[in-house]
C-alpha cells in the first residue's frame, strides 16, 4: 500500500473537476458553490475510495483557528474535576473540537506555565479552573482578547464568563439542615485560602449558624492549607473534638477534605 499522502489534487485528478470544485465538496459548501449532487457524490466517494485525509494543519491556516481548548483544572487526581474533564471532552468532540487539559495542582506557577505551552499550542480558548494568586492570568487572557470560560471559581472583581455554582447558598443550606436535624455543635473544615468561592462556603456556613441561632465557636471552624491535607485535617478533627465544645456534626467545603477527614473518622472509630 502506498504511504503517499493523498491530496485534494489526486481526487480531482481521478474525478476530472478542478482542484476547487472538490475543496468546495470536501468542505461542505457544495449547495453554496451550486456543485450539482451527481458530481458531489462522485467526489466524496473517490475520497473514500483513497482514504483522504484532510490536512488539519492547512485547515487551521485558511480559517485561524485549530479547533482546539485548553482546559487547565486544579487537580485532575480529585474525581470532581476529573469528571468535569470528561464532560468537557465529550461535549467538545460533539462540537468538532479537541481538548488539551493540564492540572495545575493549585499551584499559580504551573499554571502559568500550562497557558504558556497552551498559548503557543495556538488553541482557539481556554476554560479555568483558577488557583490561588492566579488573578493576574486572568487579567493577561483579557489583554491579549484570548476567549475563556472560568469554571467553579471566579473572580468578583474581574468581569470575566464564567461557570459557577452559589457557593454560599449551597453552604447555607448545608448547615440549616444540620441545625434542623437537631444538631448544635456544627463545624466546618475549609481550605485557608483567599479564593471567592471559599470564602463563600465559609460565610453561608457562619450566616446559617447565625440565622438558625445557633451560637459558634471559634474551634469548629478550622482552615487547613491546601498542600497539607491529610495532617491538617487530622490535626483539626482533633481539636474539634476534644474541644470543651465538641462537635456533634460536621461540613467540608470540598470534595478533597471530606475524603481526608472521613478516612481518619473512620480510624477513629
Amino acid at each position: 500500500m502506498s504511504k503517499t499522502k493523498v491530496s485534494i489534487k489526486d481526487i480531482a485528478q481521478k474525478a476530472g473537476v478542478s482542484t476547487a470544485l472538490v475543496s468546495y465538496v470536501l468542505n461542505g459548501k457544495e449547495k453554496e458553490s451550486r456543485v450539482g449532487q451527481e458530481i458531489a457524490l462522485k467526489i466524496k466517494q473517490i475520497a473514500l475510495e483513497l482514504n483522504y485525509q484532510p490536512s488539519h494543519l492547512a485547515k487551521s491556516l485558511r480559517s485561524g483557528k485549530t479547533h482546539t481548548i485548553g482546559l487547565i483544572i486544579a487537580d485532575i487526581s480529585n474525581p470532581f474535576f476529573a469528571n468535569i474533564a470528561r464532560v468537557v471532552e465529550d461535549e467538545a468532540k460533539r462540537n468538532g473540537y479537541t481538548v488539551i487539559i493540564g492540572s495545575s495542582d493549585e499551584n499559580a506557577d504551573k499554571s502559568q506555565d500550562l497557558l504558556d505551552v497552551l498559548i503557543n499550542r495556538q488553541v482557539d480558548g481556554f476554560i479555568i479552573v483558577s488557583a490561588e494568586n492566579s488573578d493576574q492570568q486572568i487579567h493577561f487572557l483579557k489583554d491579549k482578547h484570548i476567549p475563556f470560560v472560568l469554571l467553579d471559581r471566579y473572580f468578583p472583581e474581574i468581569a470575566t464568563d464564567f461557570v459557577s455554582t452559589d457557593h454560599y447558598q449551597a453552604s447555607y443550606d448545608a448547615g440549616t439542615h444540620l441545625v434542623r436535624n437537631q444538631y448544635k455543635h456544627i463545624g466546618m473544615i475549609a481550605y485557608d485560602s483567599q479564593l471567592f468561592h471559599m470564602k463563600e462556603r465559609i460565610r453561608g456556613y457562619q450566616d446559617a449558624l447565625r440565622d438558625n441561632n445557633v451560637i459558634s465557636h471559634k474551634s469548629w471552624l478550622k482552615e487547613v492549607r491546601i498542600n497539607n491535607i491529610d495532617s491538617g485535617v487530622k490535626l483539626a478533627l482533633d481539636d474539634m473534638l476534644s474541644s470543651g465544645q465538641p462537635i456533634d456534626a460536621l461540613l467540608f467545603a470540598t470534595y478533597s477534605l471530606a475524603v481526608s477527614g472521613l478516612k481518619y473518622i473512620n480510624q477513629l472509630g
